[in-house]
């Protein structure tokens, strides 16, 4: 509704400059409250920041230009959650207070909204039609969506890669720590699954392969690589198996992406919200859930979720039939 009403590229610009308000009022907080809230309304700031420029890019470009430009995109992602904690953690020691942090991230998103909102305003106006406001979405759209044949299968594969990754980047750092006792291989562990992440989504779109395979055997892979690590063993052998499968199926998301919305052209933002949307759902839902079967068998169960977790997406890609060209 909110698409429909502002458009994508003002929706975008929204979103940049919501962040921008909100870091600059977390690093202002007193109370832990406000601190929650002001993250609370971040994640709709990005979530919005998210969805719209997935959908812009599958609106502007289809066929492997999307794949890659779509594989850039989310490898941005990653490519920040890299960056950020090593240069705040360097702020930090430098002397900087974690306001003066979070004012500092509050002034860079600023800039990008700025550059951001004046460009759309410029320019927006020649972008293609299908990049305007959508028309109203309608129950009968949520039908044909729902019931055309791979869509929904497409979603179980998502959620299913959304619950191996979170549970690899929520609880690697933990399982080696605490488990092997190397608090700094576990660390390592985690940025080198965000490393082969990154790998991934820039370059499998090059690779000219189909989402559809790269989805099988890609995250079978992932999940052999995972059910290999648990039985070896060690903790070296734990932080190789996360960075290589960070390389294995990290490009599953934009790829997924820009295939569900090249089946759905006219319901482009309607298939990006849906793959987002159950994304973020997993991500919350399994947290707590790997917690607590960590908490009632052992630190190693929590990898192998993330095995089972691969191997569902795998299996649930087997489901869906190629895309004929």
């Amino acid at each position: 509704p909110l698409a429909q009403w502002l458009g994508k590229t003002r929706l975008y610009a929204l979103g940049l400059g919501l962040m921008a308000v909100m870091l600059l009022l977390a690093g202002a907080s007193t109370m832990a409250i406000w601190l929650t809230l002001a993250y609370l309304l971040m994640g709709f700031a990005f979530g919005s920041i998210d969805t719209t420029a997935s959908a812009i890019v599958a609106d502007l470009h289809q066929g492997k230009m999307a794949s890659k430009l779509m594989g850039a995109l989310h490898a941005a992602y990653g490519t920040g959650g890299i960056l950020a904690p090593i240069l705040m953690t360097a702020a930090l020691s430098a002397g900087a207070s974690w306001r003066a942090v979070l004012w500092v991230l509050g002034g860079v998103s600023a800039v990008a909204f700025i550059f951001c909102g004046t460009t759309f305003n410029r320019y927006g106006k020649n972008l293609p039609q299908s990049v305007q406001p959508p028309n109203r979405l309608t129950r009968a759209d949520l039908l044909i969506f729902v019931r055309k044949p791979g869509n929904m299968t497409f979603v179980l594969s998502t959620a299913c890669y959304a619950a191996h990754q979170c549970s690899i980047y929520l609880w690697i750092n933990r399982i080696i720590s605490v488990g092997y006792g190397n608090v700094a291989l576990g660390a390592t562990a985690m940025s080198l699954f965000w490393v082969g992440t990154v790998v991934s989504r820039i370059g499998v779109p090059f690779l000219g392969i189909s989402t559809v395979r790269y989805l099988r055997y890609g995250m079978l892979a992932a999940s052999a690589v995972i059910f290999s690590g648990v039985a070896i063993g060690g903790a070296g052998v734990i932080c190789g198996a996360a960075a290589i499968a960070g390389i294995l199926g990290g490009a599953s998301l934009p790829m997924s992406l820009t295939e569900i919305t090249g089946r759905n052209l006219n319901l482009s933002l309607l298939s990006i919200t849906a793959l987002l949307l159950v994304t973020s759902l997993t991500a919350m839902l399994c947290a707590p859930l790997v917690g607590f079967i960590i908490g009632r068998t052992s630190l190693q169960a929590g990898l192998i979720f993330s095995g089972i977790a691969a191997l569902a997406s795998s299996l649930s890609a087997f489901c869906i039939c190629e895309r004929k060209a």
